[in-house]
């Protein structure tokens, strides 16, 4: 068996398809191929260049198409063979793929093989469903009995109107004889012909196949070993005859699903290991209410590591089996989901209608079989026409009754608003597709996972870091309060020393310098020794570094480099202060350090503001809504004139007694201080202004939605490695 994925799977994006509540083309209130076919460009322009159709094939439907008499045979509700192999054609044109659903588990009890199966007389096919010996040797399981001519109860799968397929027993009772080996001539003949029903599909345009409760087949098999081998063999057929053939599981158990040849499996709501804790519970961590996706993280590295890299783990937005996602979510707090699903490594599905935040239907009643999951299974809502665009059948003949509330959202309308879930959908999936980084295969680790998720993303040609918080609140990287700290305490300590080595000891220039370095020791030099200690409290540690030449020059040039902007205020600062020396003395240096330190209690308000709009002008940016851009900046320019003005006025009659604060000592150099700060104090005219359009190039950086620290409420931070977080 071969580890090698179908090479179209890397930058596959799925869309589901439920056919009965896609689109109805020919009025009787049930989707249909045809309709598949009609909106091809649309799951096209919405992103996805891959579709999974559930059971299309004929059945009585008690299990909404899981309960297949002909398995090559379309149903007559959905069309023809040749409507489903156009389906194929009219999607390889658009180099589109198909998967079909595949249930090879059960059949309906109206399967021609099982009512060959049911007979008292042997025949081919007596030993291809699961028998006892008698109806009074009942299984475990659930069954069906006293309907045949033959004696003995037959195994369900599911419903008990599926008769299990007979794939062999993995520990078998050898009290009980029925219970045959996966060798044996039953469970190799349905080997065989599940082998023929995939090639039949493949050949006629087939890209592959979901395959249902794929680790049922064998039976007694509680380390689904019988399960693994049964598959592995599969997948040597189709490495054999169709390599590019994509196989994904609905198992729930990647370890074990990728270890039996499957390319991917789904995590699913209803295993131990599910994403409810991030979608659905009472609190999800997607959900502004608050949640922790500590132990999904937890339970997805350790089921990450046991694939080794040899398969794919799918997260589906929903299924035609669980609750929609919008049940539990706000459209807003759906896009911080979708972000999530969608930059994550595997194939991402879409569930039919996820994309517009369809909502779940309450008080249905079952249909075909649904059973309480009807609410996800209602027509598609493509506009605000009748039947919401869905059919021009009667209301009543409809498959499942729409959403009754008037406000429902539809395609039409969110296609029309640069701000819809559909437009962050398509955002998001064209973002995947642009960075090889975010592709199916591409490594992920997981670097935080509190308030906030981050977590890198990497290939061998790039390298990308996502940052996604969900709360209503903000929130910092590590150690935030440990560089407020540091900081405050270098300049404590340098407003202390200048008092005493200058002030009392009467050190001048010396004293200042003294203690200038001294306070730089105590903001640079202490976190050195802090994060040097790989045993500290934070996730963050120093560590070897490697030189990128390419990378650092970038960051030099591209104006979100600290490094640079240190520097050229360090030299500038020198060579100001050198002049200084020359044309006003010690007292001229004295009084400017003076007004440096003290104009910060001033500009602090600007620099609050403008890196505190950062992350809301990075979020809008990288969503494109450009007229919220435009419309913060232009109430942003008027806030910061107004408060320029009155901040200039203030510190006319502030500073001097600021002034005083520090040089109260010396009358000459107060007087000094005091003018000299009064001139200065004109520029808060025009500080805020600069100060405010300096985060706007880091925040709109490099064609990704790039996120400052502290990140916002709700807010998505995507960044390539070599761009750093705005301080």
């Amino acid at each position: 068996m071969s580890n090698k994925l179908p090479t179209w799977l890397e930058t596959a994006v799925f869309y589901q398809v439920y056919p009965q509540s896609f689109y109805d083309t020919n009025g009787d209130g049930i989707g249909d191929l045809q309709g598949i076919i009609a909106k091809l460009d649309y799951i096209l322009e919405l992103g996805c260049n891959a579709i999974w159709i559930n059971p299309c094939f004929e059945s009585p439907f008690l299990d909404a198409g899981y309960d297949i008499t002909n398995y090559y045979a379309v149903a007559k509700r959905y069309g023809t063979n040749e409507d489903l192999k156009n389906v194929f054609e009219q999607a390889h044109k658009r180099n589109m793929r198909v998967l079909l659903d595949l249930v090879p588990g059960h059949t309906s009890m109206q399967n021609p093989g099982f009512q060959k199966s049911s007979l008292a007389e042997k025949n081919e096919y007596t030993d291809r469903y699961i028998w006892t010996s008698s109806v009074w040797d009942i299984p475990p399981q659930s069954y069906i009995s006293g309907f045949s001519q033959r004696s003995g109860c037959c195994v369900t799968n599911y419903f008990s109107h599926q008769p299990a397929l007979n794939y062999g027993y993995y520990e078998r009772d050898e009290n009980k004889p029925w219970q045959q080996p996966p060798t044996a001539e039953g469970p190799r003949a349905n080997v065989q012909e599940l082998k023929n029903i995939m090639r039949f599909w493949l050949n006629m345009g087939c890209d592959g196949f979901r395959v249902d409760m794929a680790p049922s087949l064998v039976k007694n098999d509680p380390d689904r070993k019988g399960a693994i081998a049964l598959w592995q063999e599969i997948r040597a057929f189709l490495d054999a005859e169709f390599p590019q053939a994509a196989m994904i599981s609905e198992w729930g158990e990647p370890d074990k699903s990728i270890a039996g040849g499957f390319h991917m499996d789904f995590i699913l709501p209803f295993k131990p290991f599910n994403t409810n804790s991030l979608f659905r519970c009472a609190t999800p961590y997607f959900s502004a209410k608050g949640g922790s996706a500590a132990e999904f993280v937890q339970n997805f590295e350790k089921m990450y590591a046991d694939t080794n890299g040899q398969g794919l783990i799918c997260l589906p937005t929903g299924s035609h089996d669980c609750g929609r996602i919008s049940g539990s979510l706000t459209q807003a707090e759906l896009k911080l989901a979708y972000a999530f699903i969608l930059t994550m490594p595997g194939a991402p599905f879409i569930y039919y209608g996820d994309e517009i935040g369809m909502r779940p239907v309450k008080n249905l009643k079952s249909v075909e079989g649904s059973y309480g999951r009807n609410n996800c299974r209602t027509p598609m809502q493509w506009g605000s026409g009748p039947n919401a665009g869905f059919s021009s059948a009667d209301p009543k003949s409809l498959y499942l009754p729409l959403d009754p509330d008037e406000n429902r959202p539809t395609v039409a309308a969110q296609q029309s608003s640069e701000n819809s879930l559909w437009r962050e959908t398509q955002r998001l999936i064209a973002l995947r597709k642009q960075h090889s980084a975010l592709g199916s295969s591409a490594k992920v680790k997981f670097i935080l996972a509190k308030d906030a998720l981050i977590y890198c993303r990497e290939n061998q040609t790039e390298k990308i870091t996502v940052c996604i918080n969900p709360k209503a609140t903000a929130v910092t990287a590590e150690k935030p309060h440990l560089g407020f700290a540091f900081t405050v305490g270098a300049g404590c300590t340098n407003m202390v020393l200048d008092v005493l080595l200058v002030g009392i000891l009467h050190w001048s220039v010396e004293g200042a310098a003294i203690a200038t370095m001294l306070s730089q020791v105590v903001g640079g030099l202490l976190p050195v020794f802090y994060f040097l200690n790989r045993k500290n409290t934070s996730l963050l540690h120093l560590c070897r570094t490697q030189f990128e030449g390419g990378v650092l020059l970038k960051a030099c040039v591209n104006g979100s480099s600290e490094l640079m902007t240190n520097l050229s205020m360090s030299l500038v600062n020198i060579l100001y202060n050198y002049q200084l020396l020359r044309f006003a003395g010690e007292n001229g240096v004295a009084a400017y350090g003076v007004i440096m330190y003290a104009c910060f209690l001033f500009i602090a308000v600007y620099v609050g503001y403008a890196f505190g709009s950062a992350p809301i002008v990075s979020y809008h940016y990288g969503a494109n809504n450009r007229k919220e851009v435009n419309n913060l900046y232009r109430k942003s320019l008027k806030l910061i004139g107004v408060v320029a003005v009155v901040m200039t006025i203030g510190s006319m009659f502030i500073i001097p007694h600021v002034a005083r604060f520090f040089v109260g000592y010396d009358e000459n150099l107060l007087i000094l201080t005091t003018r000299a700060f009064r001139l200065y104090g004109l520029s808060f005219l025009i500080m805020g202004f600069n100060i405010f359009i300096t985060p706007f190039p880091v925040a709109s950086c490099k064609s990704l939605r790039t996120l400052s620290f502290p990140t916002k409420p709700a807010s998505i931070g995507i960044v390539p490695c070599e761009v750093s977080f705005t301080k």
